[in-house]
Parts: C-alpha cells; sequence; structure tokens
C-alpha cells in the first residue's frame, strides 16, 4: 500500500514540474503577430546618378551617392558589347567607388537601342550568347550588377514578353553571382504598359524615368512626378522599396537642344527657380520638394544624369539631393502597405 502511496506521489510530483515546461513550450509555438514592412525596413534609401560615359570621371563626386549607373554598355545586333575606348573609364570608376562603397552598374543599351534588342531576343541563341556577353562585361569591369534600358519595346508585338524573358536570364546569371538588376521604366502609362507585372520579382528595382513630359512645357514638375509614383505605385502595384524616382539635371524648350542645368546656371539662371529665357528645369527648391516625396514614399531617387549637374556645391542639384536626406528621419516614412495614394 505504502508502495503504490509513493509512486502515485511521485507521479504528481513529474507533473508538477513538466506542467510549466509544456505551457512554456505551447507558449513558443504561438504565431507572432504580422507586422507591416516598411522601406526603412528594406534598405538604406538609394541615390543613384547615371553617367554618361563622354564625361569626364571628375564630375563624379562618391560621396553624394549610392550608385553610378554608367551610360551605356551598348548591345551589337550580333550580341556581343561595343568595345568602346570610353568604357574604360569604369576602370578608373570602379577604383574610385570603392573607398565610398559606392556601387557600379553598367547599364545597358538606352535610347535608339531597340531593334538592337528586337534583334537580340527574337533568337534563343543569339539572347543566350547575349546573355553570356553581358556577364562577361559585369567580370571583365568588376561591375556590382546591370541596368537594363530597353526603350522600348513596340506595341502590340510580344516583345513586351521577351522584355521578360532577357530579363528572367539576366536575373539568374546576376543574381547567382550577387550581382544588382535594374530596369529604367517609363513613367507615363502610354509607354509604361510595355513593363509587365512579370518584371516586378525579377530586377531589385525599376528607375521611373519622371521627365520628358512633352505634353507639358515644364517637362518634370513636382505634380508629374505624383503621378509617375500614383501611376507605378498604386495604379501597378509595383513594391514601393523597389522603386526610384527619376530626376533631371537637364531643362527642356521645344525649341532648343535641352541644355544642362550647369549651362543655364552658368548663364545666370537662378538655382532656386524653375524657368529661365523660356527654358523649364528643376531647381534646387523643386529637387529638395521632390526628394522629400521620395523619402516618404519609395526606396530611392536616380539622376539622369551627373554630367549636368553644377561643379559649385552652393548651386549643385546632386548636393541638395544627398543633404535632403542626410538628416532625414527615415521612421518618419508612411506605413507604405495601407497609402492609397501618393500625394
Amino acid at each position: 500500500m505504502k508502495a503504490k502511496y509513493y509512486q502515485l506521489l511521485l507521479l504528481f510530483f513529474c507533473l508538477l514540474v513538466t506542467a510549466p515546461a509544456t505551457a512554456q513550450h505551447k507558449k513558443t509555438k504561438r504565431k507572432k503577430p504580422k507586422t507591416t514592412t516598411t522601406v526603412q525596413s528594406q534598405q538604406p534609401f538609394r541615390i543613384i546618378g547615371y553617367f554618361s560615359n563622354w564625361g569626364p570621371v571628375s564630375k563624379i563626386k562618391f560621396e553624394n551617392i549610392t550608385c553610378v549607373n554608367f551610360a551605356f554598355l551598348k548591345p551589337m545586333p550580333d550580341g556581343t558589347i561595343l568595345n568602346e575606348k570610353a568604357n574604360d573609364k569604369l576602370y578608373d570608376i570602379v577604383a574610385q567607388a570603392k573607398p565610398y562603397h559606392v556601387k557600379v552598374v553598367g547599364a545597358l543599351g538606352g535610347q535608339y537601342t531597340d531593334k538592337t534588342f528586337t534583334k537580340i531576343t527574337s533568337n534563343e541563341s543569339l539572347e543566350n550568347t547575349f546573355v553570356d556577353n553581358v556577364m562577361a562585361a559585369v567580370d571583365k569591369y568588376q561591375l556590382d550588377g546591370i541596368d537594363l534600358d530597353w526603350e522600348y519595346p513596340q506595341f502590340n508585338s510580344d516583345e513586351p514578353q521577351k522584355l521578360v524573358i532577357l530579363t528572367k536570364k539576366l536575373s539568374d546569371r546576376l543574381h547567382q553571382k550577387g550581382k544588382i538588376l535594374s530596369i529604367a521604366i517609363h513613367a507615363k502609362p502610354k509607354w509604361g504598359v510595355l513593363a509587365l507585372n512579370d518584371l516586378y520579382p525579377l530586377a531589385d528595382y525599376f528607375n521611373i524615368m519622371a521627365y520628358d513630359d512633352m505634353d507639358h512645357p515644364a517637362h518634370s514638375s513636382y505634380d508629374f512626378a505624383v503621378t509617375s509614383l500614383n501611376y507605378w505605385i498604386v495604379d501597378r502595384q509595383l513594391p514601393r522599396e523597389k522603386a526610384n524616382l527619376g530626376l533631371p539635371t537637364y531643362g527642356r524648350n521645344p525649341k532648343v537642344v535641352p541644355p544642362y542645368y550647369k549651362d543655364l546656371i552658368s548663364k545666370g539662371a537662378d538655382p532656386d527657380a524653375d524657368l529661365f529665357n523660356g527654358v523649364y528645369y528643376n531647381g534646387k527648391g523643386t529637387i529638395k520638394k521632390k526628394v522629400d516625396l521620395a523619402l516618404r514614399n519609395v526606396g530611392g531617387i536616380m539622376i539622369w544624369e551627373i554630367n549636368g549637374d553644377s561643379d559649385d556645391e552652393t548651386t549643385s542639384l546632386i548636393k541638395a539631393m544627398k543633404d535632403e536626406t542626410r538628416d532625414y528621419q527615415r521612421s518618419q516614412i508612411k506605413n507604405m502597405a495601407n497609402v492609397r495614394s501618393i500625394e
């Protein structure tokens, strides 16, 4: 009888000891509450500057940007990359960028290369050769990635889908090596429809070219920036953290060749205004306002292009962009998942 009593007592004691542990174990299995993803939880704010290969490398102020997009690596109809002497500047750019931890990306394509992309993507063997040559250029120049700039696939064709196929091949190869893939996209719906949503998971970010609005004299107004972001972020559901708002360093007037901002300033334009002798441009005030818009809503900004900026720090647009981001508290960014429109 005593033995049975002690057995029961021992069993009771064991239950007391294991019960809290079991309860604790059950607690650990509870699902954590879902958290809302915001831009600041993803990565630092991007400041990407396109650098045209005809300019001097000394124009690049690495302390003011996070990435240089070298424009352009030109595709050729035979699937090779044009071996321009200007491409050798990449060696200097990469070497000078390293101490600043600035990435260097090769912008592939550009204006007037649409027919070349059409030919390359119409032949699978040629397309594969082209991708191999792109990767060879990445290795040769020690690039951090590629920016795909097909301007633009044709309407009423299968070319938008061919862009997806090419992007998928580049994405697979680049991401295997830990490299970046970005895509330049038009800001307006008319041309934006040529970039399918299928591209979203394939690229790391998208450079929205929010300038050259030929329907208005002010080709890159603040309102156009807002409209562009609403189209891509709200209507097209491009992930906010993948979007970069494009900013220009040049002006426009239909009667003249688009002048660089630096040339307008040298002729007497006000760095804080937006109009000089009939030429509309973005002065520092508008640029700062756009940077604030981007800081509140997307993952970064993109600049076309570095050569157009003023060398004087007091009038430099890119310096103004950097200054505007430096002290901004990213914690101020809105709850991105719940914002229905951008203002």
